[in-house]
């Protein structure tokens, strides 16, 4: 998908979609993990602002649900981690 332009600074639409393109990313990306539960629901992040926290038992499965995010943020059109 190729993106010419974004949303003016101001705009009402911005924070709609500041919110939405990380939870639908973590969404798709992380399908099929979860060992991590707290009161009985599995929980893969914690987002608050621009900060994204995720959350495993082991470290291989934290390692693989970063690999799994940037893979599928590069398949997204972005250009990688920074």
């Amino acid at each position: 998908m190729k993106i010419g332009r974004g949303v003016r600074q101001g705009c009402s639409l911005s924070p709609i979609l500041f919110n939405l393109y990380p939870e639908c990313l973590t969404k798709e990306a992380l399908e099929g993990f979860g060992d991590f539960k707290i009161g009985g629901q599995i929980i893969h992040t914690v987002k608050y602002a621009d900060d994204l926290v995720l959350l495993a038992k082991e470290e291989k499965v934290l390692q693989d649900m970063t690999d799994k995010l940037i893979e599928f943020y590069v398949h997204c059109g972005n250009t990688g981690p920074t």
